[in-house]
């Protein structure tokens, strides 16, 4: 049996595919199969398969005879799988050689964990590096902030996840096709109440971003679904939970930290927008005194800045005083001023992307 069993699902990927399975290839830890189920390609995808199974028998192929929604292959490739650990990768990114050995270790380091992610960092369809070739994430991300970080992100990239398959496979690690191109998303936050996850701050795979590859339809789509999951997850840690229009506020800031591009139609409400930031100030309070102290500052951190980024962008930055308050560090102001410079720049960087 090997170690890892890597679910790979492909679909008219044979521009990048070769790319993808020769970084896995590279791995320093080669005890590995790959479980491809590709989805019916029209492309050559199937050719460029069939030759790399040919070659090494660490490749296995599973064919949908017609197209299927990508948790059905997913979790056709997790039906196959036969390795302790499994590891996900997608037919267009790149992994880094060390990426397989990183998080073996940690896992056997830290048998408490039980989801493991990685960073990312980011190139075009060319290949070219994003963002100067800088990680999408700033920190990591332990067990006990992953439910706050879950509320503001997709915060384990999927990509780069590796799990205890012989742990997960008797409980609830399937892909749901009822949250549409959120399946992960959704995986995740049921996760992360009933184990541990954890993502690293050492990059492991290089992510293609293609931006228009995504019909209007298909965005609609897929915001839809996380907005549902992004619900449920809000109404498990909040009690009263909020109403639609605030969890809509939050959902805005929720975006804006994933990095997604498409333009989400919102009519805040002051009203709205008090109740989100008395949200966020509910969250931060209920998972603080359960944090060490390395995680407090990192949560407060991300509070002031949602809060800072809430309030004025909404045009109530009168209405983010309160909860400002209420998480009071003698370093705010300071911190304030950075914050608005950074976002500054971030919008800067992402002008140009944003505009092709």
């Amino acid at each position: 049996m090997p170690l890892i069993s890597v679910i790979l699902p492909t679909y008219n990927a044979v521009t990048y595919l070769p790319a993808a399975l020769d970084s896995l290839l590279r791995q320093t830890l080669g005890d590995f199969e790959v479980v491809v189920v590709d989805n019916d390609s029209q492309d050559g995808t199937w050719e460029v398969l069939q030759a790399y199974a040919n070659r090494d028998s660490r490749f296995r192929l599973l064919r949908n005879q017609q197209r299927l929604n990508l948790a059905h292959s997913l979790n056709k490739a997790l039906d196959a799988a036969q390795g302790r650990y499994i590891a996900r990768m997608d037919a267009d990114d790149l992994a880094i050689p060390e990426r397989f050995a990183v998080q073996v270790a940690h896992l056997e380091a830290h048998p408490q964990v039980d989801v493991l992610a990685m960073n990312i960092s980011e190139m075009d369809a060319d290949g070219q590096p994003l963002y100067h070739g800088r990680p999408r994430y700033e920190y990591g991300a332990s067990p006990s902030i992953m439910p706050w970080e879950l509320v503001w992100g997709l915060a384990l990239p999927h990509q780069t996840v590796m799990a205890r398959w012989d742990k997960l496979k008797h409980g609830d690690y399937r892909y749901h096709d009822r949250y549409p191109l959120a399946e992960d998303y959704s995986l995740w936050t049921t996760l992360c109440r009933q184990t541990q996850l954890e993502r690293l701050l050492q990059v492991g795979v290089c992510v293609r971003q293609r931006y228009g590859n995504m019909t209007i339809e298909r965005q609609t789509s897929r915001l839809s679904s996380v907005l549902r999951v992004l619900r449920h997850h809000l109404d498990h840690y909040l009690q009263p939970p909020l109403s639609d229009g605030a969890e809509r506020v939050l959902f805005q800031r929720h975006l804006q930290i994933e990095g997604y591009r498409a333009a989400w139609q919102g009519d805040f409400r002051a009203s709205d927008t008090a109740e989100a930031l008395d949200g966020i100030r509910r969250l931060a309070l209920r998972f603080l005194p359960t944090l060490c102290p390395s995680d407090q500052h990192q949560l407060l951190d991300e509070a002031y800045r949602a809060i800072l980024t809430i309030g004025w962008r909404a045009g109530y930055g009168h209405l983010a005083l309160l909860p400002m308050l209420s998480l009071w560090r003698p370093y705010f102001f300071a911190w304030g001023l950075r914050q608005i410079v950074r976002e500054r720049r971030k919008r800067a960087a992402l002008k140009p992307t944003q505009q092709r």
